[in-house]
């Protein structure tokens, strides 16, 4: 290994330090999570699958750790853009948050919006009500949000209804960790075993992360359970989705007929995951710059992904994104087209836009401006609802290391959206939990013990 790569490495595990230090803080949540993503996506591969970096140009990936260095001292700069909303959560449990909503009321709206969703999805199922839930043929086949891969001229609709559907089953495991209402946490989990499983059978990835991941930050960040049950249940979740994302590669195209009839004996230990290698792509954007076949896009490229939620009904000819990269990379058409879209990751989207050095500048900034925009969606003062849309937005950002696109992304604004018809909705109960904690427990205690005085 080069020795980029143990810089790479060492600087990693001291920002990962730092974060621990401060991981009570909204940046330092934030941060952590941001560091994952670059040891999932950036370093595991190149350990994981040695055999495929074999034959590549060592001055290619030794320049790819250079700038996974340069990527993360430019995010733990640019991050401080957050400090003047940054606050500790320490004090805040799930309890004091789902002590100020109706919890009914809340899993009713859910309930609800997934039912008009669920009609929606079943409608373009001509009534197949199992295939909707159930689609075990895998990624071909129908299934309730399936769309073309250009999109007709209002298929921004269907896209709609599936970030709008993502983010809905993801609330469903949020509110089952918060509330302590045994009616509402049973509907909420009869729901999960719903929904859940058409994630897993659709053989995409980001999106069963999407919907899960929320739910489980919840328990690890404000359950009040003890330490050491946090780390045995979120490990035995973590082995869950593993064991769960093998047999989504291993049967996606195929369907998962087999998988079903024998869960434990059907999958071959010898399947390994796939796209983890944006450390290789990151080596292929360097080789095209050093021999003259790229040229930076100056900003093309992250302009094309925010105007990719224009639909093609109003702009017909919106460009396909990445399509220089992938031509490059052999999926060009002889009719100007591509074959498939390939992911340059979360670094190497930031040099196909500016460069070699620009761009994991570029990229780090781009990450620290979204974390600015999660941690104002939870302000002091403000209505709890904003912690589920802080948290969904946290638990994408892994998803986001193969490419910073709104279509990891949508979900967050969608529910953006969505809780802010809930803030009126469903008002909270009691005072913002800022207030109730803002003087830490003694204030509680305090509260407590005239609440006792006056019942006295």
């Amino acid at each position: 290994m080069p020795a980029s790569f143990y810089a790479a490495v060492g600087l990693l595990v001291i920002l990962t330090l730092e974060a621990l230090r401060k991981w009570r803080r909204l940046t330092g949540m934030f941060s952590l999570v941001a560091y994952f993503t670059v040891f999932l996506w950036y370093i595991v591969d190149v350990r994981y699958s040695a055999e495929q970096y074999a034959g590549m140009p060592t001055e290619d990936i030794e320049m790819a750790f250079w700038q996974v260095s340069i990527f993360l001292i430019s995010f733990r700069l640019f991050i401080q853009i957050a400090r003047t909303h940054d606050r500790e959560v320490a004090g805040i449990t799930a309890d004091q948050i789902s002590a100020q909503l109706p919890a009914r009321k809340m899993a009713g709206a859910i309930a609800g919006i997934w039912a008009m969703l669920f009609v929606w999805g079943v409608i373009r199922m001509d009534g197949d009500i199992l295939g909707a839930l159930f689609p075990v043929g895998g990624r071909w086949s129908p299934h309730m949000w399936a769309r073309g891969a250009l999109g007709g001229t209002w298929d921004w609709l269907i896209a709609a209804g599936g970030y709008l559907y993502i983010f809905v089953c993801g609330l469903m495991g949020l509110l089952a960790v918060l509330v302590r209402d045994r009616v509402v946490r049973g509907q909420m989990l009869l729901l999960i075993v719903i929904t859940w499983p058409y994630f897993f059978l659709l053989g995409t990835r980001n999106q069963l992360l999407a919907v899960v991941c929320p739910g489980l930050f919840s328990y690890l960040l404000l359950s009040r359970a003890k330490m050491w049950k946090k780390i045995l249940g979120g490990g035995i979740v973590l082995v869950v989705l593993n064991y769960a994302m093998l047999a989504m590669l291993q049967f996606r195209h195929s369907g998962f007929q087999a998988f079903l009839k024998d869960p434990f004996g059907a999958l071959n230990p010898e399947v390994k995951h796939e796209g983890l290698n944006m450390i290789q792509e990151l080596a292929y954007i360097n080789g095209f710059y050093r021999m003259g076949q790229l040229k930076p896009e100056y900003g093309k490229e992250y302009i094309a992904q925010a105007l990719n939620a224009i639909p093609r009904a109003i702009w017909p000819g919106k460009p396909t994104l990445s399509f220089a990269y992938s031509t490059l990379r052999g999926h060009g058409t002889a009719e100007g087209g591509v074959t498939a879209t390939i992911s340059t990751g979360l670094i190497g989207q930031g040099a196909i836009n500016f460069g070699d050095y620009l761009g994991p500048i570029a990229a780090g900034l781009l990450l620290a401006l979204y974390g600015y925009f999660l941690i104002r969606q939870w302000p002091p003062k403000s209505h709890p609802l904003r912690f589920f849309l802080f948290i969904m937005g946290l638990a994408l950002v892994p998803n986001m290391g193969r490419e910073f696109t709104l279509l990891v992304l949508w979900p967050v604004v969608f529910g953006a959206i969505t809780l802010r018809i809930f803030e009126h909705l469903i008002p909270a109960h009691f005072q913002p939990v800022q207030r109730v904690i803002e003087h830490g427990g003694k204030s509680l205690s305090r509260y407590k013990n005239n609440v006792a005085t006056l019942g006295r």
